[in-house]
């Protein structure tokens, strides 16, 4: 047994056992399985200079104990070579000393220090079982299934609905430009290829995964007084039917006034915000997934852990008439969403509670009051009322709901559609230097 991971009130466990003793997950990491067959093997600045990723291997003495000395270096998302993470082990023992990890550079500027430090402590023995290492005794253990294993045991109403989701993701189109209109303006471009479309909708059935992440570029602004009139004015529009003018805030769209862009080319992740002349800009390399907005909006609960789905109680309103009812339920976490067959299975409302001060309370409403269709046919939710209650109300009063309206308006792209240098990451740095941004980089 190596490692606990408590989620109330599930337990998950894993890990690695060596002599008898605890191994964290962390230690195993850098496999050291292969110690005995191991030299010193020190890195030239000539590998590091041309590899990605470098692993070397020492061997020191440190307050009279051998140790072995496990190096892992890699580029940062600007090219520079940095050691991310040491691992010592006991020559003697062959179990872990301490490990020195890199930060990234949100928490290296939040905890004010590049990299953590820990040291490992062993006991003479192991832990007798698993409550011994921290799980609570009322946590229930279960053994992980993958997906595909899960949804079988589903609701039947829940299994059509993450079968319709699937397909009609899979005949989504794959590039698009999304414009939001709520209490600020957003406009995002994404980028997919046909596979990474299929890879998402195979995922959601469990017989395949992501391949890769499509890149994305969202920017917005917030400030309404700068916007044309003609878009305050829909801003104001009660009525679900009013089409966002698409064309128009994307030629208006002032990019480089945005106050937060994301941008990801495929093989880094840039976040830039502006506030007045405080600019910075995060860097972070490595490939991400980011679900596109409107797969994460129109089929919400397709990308939720399956084994949190649950069949309904009591407390469960069903859905309309011709519409599917499917839940998700942890510990102190409910959400029920009804979802709509006639509309390629999008989301016509959810519901999200949360047990607060041991009551479920909600936290969220959303109902869909508009739908669009593509040129191609797909549906997707083009308008939201977002019900949001007041959490902490003035003592003997009622909580006042606020409500609020989002409007979305999607565009199919082809690649001649995609402006010029929307996903070149160095005139984004470029921008950013002009501005005296400050850079952090991972």
């Amino acid at each position: 047994i190596g490692q606990i991971n408590i989620s109330k009130p599930t337990a998950w466990v894993e890990g690695v056992q060596r002599n008898g003793r605890l191994i964290p997950v962390e230690a195993a990491e850098l496999d050291f399985s292969d110690l005995d067959a191991r030299k010193p093997q020190p890195v030239d600045q000539e590998t590091l200079r041309r590899v990605g990723v470098a692993m070397e291997f020492d061997v020191v003495t440190k307050d009279g104990r051998k140790l072995g000395c496990f190096r892992q270096s890699r580029r940062d998302s600007l090219g520079k070579m940095q050691i991310d993470k040491e691992l010592w082990i006991d020559m003697a023992t062959r179990l872990p000393f301490r490990i020195r990890t890199r930060l990234n550079a949100r928490d290296q500027q939040a905890i004010g220090r590049e990299y953590r430090t820990a040291t490992y402590h062993f006991g003479p023995t192991g832990p007798g079982d698993l409550y011994d290492i921290g799980a609570p005794r009322t946590a229930t253990i279960f053994r992980y299934r993958p997906r595909h294993e899960q949804i079988p045991l589903l609701t039947e109403e829940a299994q059509q609905a993450l079968r319709g989701a699937a397909a009609a993701i899979r005949s989504f189109p794959p590039q698009f430009r999304v414009i939001e209109l709520g209490d600020k303006v957003q406009i995002s471009y994404w980028s997919a290829t046909k596979s990474q479309m299929e890879g998402i909708a195979d995922s959601i059935l469990g017989v395949g995964s992501k391949q890769g992440s499509p890149r994305f570029f969202c920017a917005d602004n917030q400030q309404p007084s700068a916007w044309p009139q003609s878009i305050n004015e829909l801003a104001d529009d009660d009525s679900p039917e009013a089409q966002v003018p698409a064309e128009e805030i994307a030629r208006w769209f002032p990019i480089p006034q945005a106050y937060i862009t994301t941008m990801y080319n495929g093989s880094r992740q840039y976040y830039m915000t502006s506030f007045g002349k405080s600019v910075e800009l995060h860097v972070i390399g490595g490939a991400i997934f980011r679900e596109p907005p409107p797969l994460a909006d129109s089929w919400s609960f397709a990308d939720w852990n399956h084994s949190e789905f649950a069949p309904p109680d009591e407390s469960d309103a069903p859905a309309p008439k011709g519409q599917l009812l499917v839940i998700s339920r942890r510990t102190d976490l409910k959400n029920n969403w009804w979802v709509d067959p006639a509309r390629d299975f999008t989301v016509t409302r959810r519901v999200e509670r949360r047990l607060i001060a041991g009551k479920w309370t909600m936290t969220n409403d959303a109902h869909a009051v508009g739908w669009r269709q593509t040129p191609g046919g797909s549906w997707y939710v083009s308008a939201w009322d977002v019900h949001e209650p007041d959490l902490a109300p003035a003592e003997g009063t009622e909580p006042m709901i606020m409500i609020s309206r989002r409007r979305v308006e999607i565009t199919p792209l082809t690649d001649k559609d995609l402006p010029g240098e929307l996903f070149d990451g160095e005139k984004l740095l470029e921008r950013a230097r002009k501005a005296n941004a400050k850079i952090q980089v991972d």
